[in-house]
């Protein structure tokens, strides 16, 4: 069996559930999983930080979501972080994606229409991380929210005047900035809508020590961080 994406059972290296076959991958894009240590070392560092912290809760559960979407055949919802900076919302975001590899850059609103489509391609049955609400303008940012829940990529025609295959987008997106979407359409002289809002709502951040709720004895968010 070849398989040119990761999704529904296979990850990285592993089949999940019967091996019926062999699997040949065919890899034409990097990919978007890491291994490294064990679940139970990932469980040990992650669960006493969890603890009276509901959006690192949060976080994780929105990162584990991801593939059981598919699977159980439901929408995804992406959510949306808003909040004054330097206050852990792309920690935020790291946390969601840190459950299938290292959370090093996380990509941004500036990227082109069709760079970030097929960034969300690739990450299918995977959550996407998206940084910086203002590198990106009002037109591209709210058209994208559409774009991107919308199931399939653009249709486009081949070199032969035919039909290119469409790939999949189905993954959650958790995206942050320093004011609302609604906010940022304004700015623009444009309103949110409805559609957008229901496929990207905003939560805002508002917690003692910034996302944190709970810090323990550190000295403060950055430092618990």
């Amino acid at each position: 069996m070849a398989v040119s994406k990761v999704g529904r059972g296979i990850r990285a290296s592993t089949v999940i559930g019967e091996n019926t076959g062999r699997i040949i991958p065919i890899v034409d894009s990097p990919s978007v999983f890491a291994a490294k240590g064990s679940l139970s070392e990932w469980q040990a560092a992650f669960q006493p930080l969890l603890v009276g912290n509901p959006f690192l809760v949060l976080a994780v559960c929105f990162g584990l979501s991801a593939p059981l979407a598919g699977l159980l055949d439901l929408t995804l919802i992406s959510i949306f972080t808003a909040g004054l900076s330097s206050i852990g919302k792309t920690m935020l975001a790291k946390v969601a994606i840190s459950v299938y590899r290292a959370p090093l850059d996380l990509a941004q609103w500036a990227g082109t229409p069709n760079g970030l489509e097929a960034m969300a391609a690739l990450h299918c049955d995977v959550p996407l991380a998206l940084d910086e609400l203002g590198s990106g303008s009002v037109r591209e940012v709210h058209g994208m929210i559409y774009r991107l829940s919308g199931g399939m990529t653009k249709p486009r025609s081949n070199s032969a005047g035919g039909l290119q295959k469409q790939r999949a987008i189905r993954c959650p997106i958790i995206a942050n900035g320093e004011v609302t979407l609604e906010h940022h359409a304004k700015t623009a002289g444009q309103s949110l809508r409805a559609g957008q809002n229901a496929r990207m709502p905003t939560i805002w951040v508002n917690e003692k020590f910034g996302v944190y709720s709970d810090i323990g004895d550190a000295d403060d968010g950055a430092a618990f961080a």
